[in-house]
């Protein structure tokens, strides 16, 4: 396993103190909607200790705040399960589920029985809680990027099932949507109560820096997973990737990502010393560069806090058996909407 990786990030990690209450809000959310059932189940989401992720990457918040973002976290991780059983080889089911899921962002449509799955009733409630009271830019932005993140499971079905093998530029760019930040980033806002209006958000350096911390997120998380993606045969991983196409031995590849990682940081770093004059033009208010310098944060702690948590959280340092083990254990997209997913381990080749 890669956890022994060492990456420098050149700002300190935060944390929120209020991880152990936001924890137990959650196992009661896990259970409400059913997206934890069974003792076995439990005892595996446990050990990814994924308060300890959400206090990291939302230091500054609290109460119900931290617990929308621990409830969010379970719900990505979980749903990105779903994804290593029979629905991630099927581009057809994928679309259907993950149509409905888009619904829900386009319409702000609220939680209600009418949503049969435990993820789609359980991502209505987290959607309807995350855009109370934000203003109309924010929650647009944030839909188009669930719906980005949601698209990009379709195509990530269709590669496995043709057993398409990526370019590292094609997986990248679908990497960007799947790995979930840009959503992550603009609940940030929401839960750590700071606003960056569409004008500014919209900059180019703004977009840069986000861009970064995706790939760096995005990069990092697939050093951890190898060896997951390759038991499973899965070609979505750089680190897959790079071997596939040169000589180079899985830990060369490691090391060759890990050093993009810091290149990557170093840019960020290069990008934020230069942004009060970049953003000059657009004559942001004293609030407004209160609010940029807190976005900045934001990018900085899921960096770092991604790379801390993965490194001792048992999801990825538990070894894998390449025969048939998966992050999937309890099926969470069966509903009475989803017909065709109850025979789709018919469907496998």
């Amino acid at each position: 396993m890669p956890q022994e990786i060492s990456l420098h990030f050149p700002f300190e990690p935060r944390r929120s103190p209020d991880s152990s209450r936001a924890s137990r809000s959650n196992l009661q959310w896990l259970r409400e909607f059913g997206l934890v059932t069974s003792k076995e189940a439990l005892t595996r989401y446990a050990s990814w200790d994924l308060s300890d992720l959400a206090a990291r990457a939302y230091p500054d918040a609290l109460g119900e705040d931290l617990g929308l973002a621990l409830d969010t976290m379970s719900f990505f991780f979980l749903f990105d399960d779903q994804f290593d059983g029979p629905v991630g080889n099927l581009p057809d089911i994928t679309a259907e589920v993950c149509d409905e899921l888009s619904r829900i962002v386009h319409l702000d449509l609220d939680a209600s029985a009418a949503y049969g799955s435990p993820v789609t009733r359980s991502f209505a409630d987290i959607w309807a809680r995350a855009r109370l009271g934000m203003p109309q830019d924010w929650k647009e932005r944030a839909s188009r990027n669930w719906h980005e993140y949601f698209v990009a499971h379709i195509e990530e079905a269709a590669n496995r099932q043709s057993r398409r093998r990526l370019s590292e530029e094609e997986y990248l760019r679908l990497r960007r949507a799947t790995v979930g930040v840009l959503p992550s980033i603009d609940l940030a806002q929401r839960v750590q109560n700071f606003r960056v209006p569409e004008r500014i958000a919209c900059n180019h350096a703004m977009a840069s820096l986000s861009e970064i911390a995706t790939d760096t997120i995005a990069l990092g998380n697939d050093i951890f997973s190898a060896e997951k993606e390759a038991a499973q045969n899965d070609p979505h991983n750089i680190v897959l990737i790079i071997q596939s196409m040169s000589e180079l031995s899985r830990e060369s590849a490691i090391a060759a990502i890990a050093g993009r990682i810091e290149d990557k940081v170093e840019f960020f770093e290069s990008i934020v010393t230069q942004l009060p004059e970049t953003l000059q033009p657009l004559a942001p208010s004293q609030t407004e560069q209160e609010h940029v310098r807190r976005f900045v944060l934001g990018l900085r702690d899921w960096m770092r806090a991604s790379y801390d948590w993965q490194a001792k959280s048992h999801r990825y340092t538990t070894s894998v058996d390449a025969s048939n083990e998966t992050s999937f254990f309890e099926d969470l997209l069966s509903s009475s909407t989803h017909s065709g997913y109850a025979t789709a381990g018919e469907c496998e080749g």
